[in-house]
């Protein structure tokens, strides 16, 4: 069979890297190979672009001239014309509207400009935190995932006032140690604001927010019309694969669905 492909996108959490955060020799060597062959390599990941060049480096991404999406979709990260395509940022008074209206369904927020990680609690939030924090070498140990977390948590600037900014955000951060909350705040946040956002889910406790033109679908397109690569003819080609319909995890690569379901599955109508 004639080789279709041109590109590939690659998620990292999961995907790249395992549940404990690593990348596995085979993987390092595969993604090099493909790349030699001439294989655009894409990383797309709803981190940081910070926290994205390590597993970037280690895959020589830079080497052979690939491309990272980062949170979410928002930011591309050209390295063959070491170029930046940004979408549009939340505003400095939009991300303190959002804060507020997050303490009020009792949601804490994070965030990350070039100064590093901010956190803005609830009270509830910081009654929990002060006696977890005793805990935290137990929890390093029960998942890397957790690990994880309370590396973020331990760089954050715990923000007790109420925030005021001079610059935009490309996304902010909600947690509750409730999901109700949650699913309070990013209701009642598209009931105010209809679609000038969406949220991007995480687990029951976190979700992220950025403007509605920010994903990671938006990012591909931006990048096939950039290098002259088809959306239609890359569906297309899709059919040419032995098995089209699911990745190799067994995940559904399409799946036939109205609109208006769409729209209830993202919570946008009741």
């Amino acid at each position: 069979m004639h080789e279709i492909y041109r590109m590939i996108v690659c998620d990292l959490d999961n995907t790249l890297v395992d549940s404990k955060k690593q990348l596995s020799a085979a993987t390092i060597q595969e993604m090099i190979r493909l790349q030699e062959k001439g294989y655009l390599l894409v990383i797309a990941s709803g981190r940081f672009i910070h926290e994205i060049e390590p597993v970037a480096k280690a895959l020589q991404i830079e080497e052979h001239h690939g491309i990272i999406i980062a949170c979410n979709g928002f930011e591309i990260y050209d390295k063959k014309d070491n170029s930046y395509h940004r979408f549009t940022p939340i505003s400095a008074k939009e991300s303190e509207e959002l804060i507020r209206f997050a303490k009020s369904k009792h949601c804490c927020t994070y965030l990350y400009d070039e100064d590093g990680y901010y956190f803005i609690q609830t009270g509830s939030i910081r009654r929990i935190m002060r006696i977890a924090k005793h805990l935290f070498p137990l929890f390093r140990k029960l998942h890397p995932k957790i690990g994880h977390g309370i590396d973020r948590y331990e760089q954050m600037k715990i923000l007790k006032e109420e925030p005021h900014f001079e610059h935009s955000f490309q996304k902010l951060c909600f947690l509750s140690h409730k999901p109700k909350h949650i699913v309070a705040l990013e209701t009642a946040i598209h009931r105010r604001y209809g679609r000038t956002y969406q949220f991007f889910y995480e687990n029951p406790f976190v979700s992220e927010i950025t403007k509605s033109d920010v994903s990671k679908r938006h990012a591909v397109e931006y990048i096939c019309q950039k290098y002259g690569y088809e959306m239609k003819q890359v569906i297309a080609d899709l059919a040419s694969c032995k098995q089209p319909y699911h990745c190799p995890h067994g995940r559904p690569t399409m799946i036939i669905m109205s609109e208006k379901e769409l729209e209830k599955d993202f919570k946008r109508i009741l």
